[in-house]
């Protein structure tokens, strides 16, 4: 994991086990702090996984947030056995330039391009996943769209960072909870999509149940099987300073 500043305040730690079938492939640690000296909130995880070839996929990631939930910095670095990837973002708020670099075995590349208002970092990680939800609040009765930034890049350099809409319908009447390992959690359903209801494109969603600890999704439904769940998640109390068990299976 990535090392925490010295002015930094611990929020919260958690696992994810990732399924296919109810059997686990791959898990993905994460931690949640606070910059008090640049007033952001860092979102790490580590994804692990082995591939058929008996090697292990490491993907890292960072996600930092200013106060309006705008990704200041996010960086993504890949390793599976001799390749490697490092894609970086960096947004300056005040000229609203958000650079992307790109390091791989091959020539390093850059871009830069102005964006403005509120926009989301797509990846990897299923931390990360729901934090454009923090943004604004949402629409309970349509499709809320937002608005996101996603890498075109795997191993090697195909092209600067895409735009794309995505749509999230909040299912708030559903009073079901969420039952993991035979515990119930309060979270809100969501679904997300690639297009809108009015788009009158017949497409099956990623269904989330969102926790209500700053994004935090507790599990996301893939489809195909796959689902990722998580396993347990620990809140930093300031006033013991130790950590509490919110959800352990």
């Amino acid at each position: 994991m990535i090392a925490e500043d010295k002015g930094s305040e611990k929020l919260f730690d958690g696992h994810y086990r990732y399924l296919k079938d109810g059997n686990e492939y791959s898990q993905e640690i994460f931690s949640v702090t606070k910059n008090l000296d640049a007033k952001t909130i860092i979102y790490s995880s580590e994804i692990l996984s082995r591939v058929s070839t008996g090697e292990f996929l490491k993907i890292k990631c960072h996600y930092e947030v200013n106060s309006s939930w705008n990704p200041t910095k996010v960086n993504v670095i890949k390793s599976l056995g001799n390749e490697f990837a490092d894609e970086l973002y960096e947004y300056d708020t005040s000229s609203q330039i958000l650079k992307y670099t790109f390091l791989s075995d091959g020539p390093a590349h850059q871009v830069e391009r102005a964006i403005g208002g509120k926009f989301h970092i797509s990846t990897p990680a299923v931390l990360t996943s729901l934090l454009f939800t923090m943004q604004k609040r949402y629409n309970s009765v349509s499709r809320n769209q937002y608005y996101t930034v996603v890498s075109v890049n795997d191993w090697i350099y195909e092209g600067a960072p895409e735009d794309r809409f995505i749509y999230l319908e909040y299912k708030t009447g559903e009073k079901e909870e969420l039952k993991i390992n035979g515990q119930s959690l309060s979270s809100t359903k969501c679904m997300l999509y690639e297009h809108d209801s009015i788009h009158n494109v017949k497409e099956n969603p990623v269904i989330y149940y969102q926790s209500k600890h700053i994004g935090i999704p507790y599990k996301a439904d893939l489809g195909e099987g796959i689902e990722v769940v998580i396993s347990n998640l620990k809140e930093w109390q300031t006033e013991t300073y130790e950590f509490k068990d919110v959800f352990k299976s």
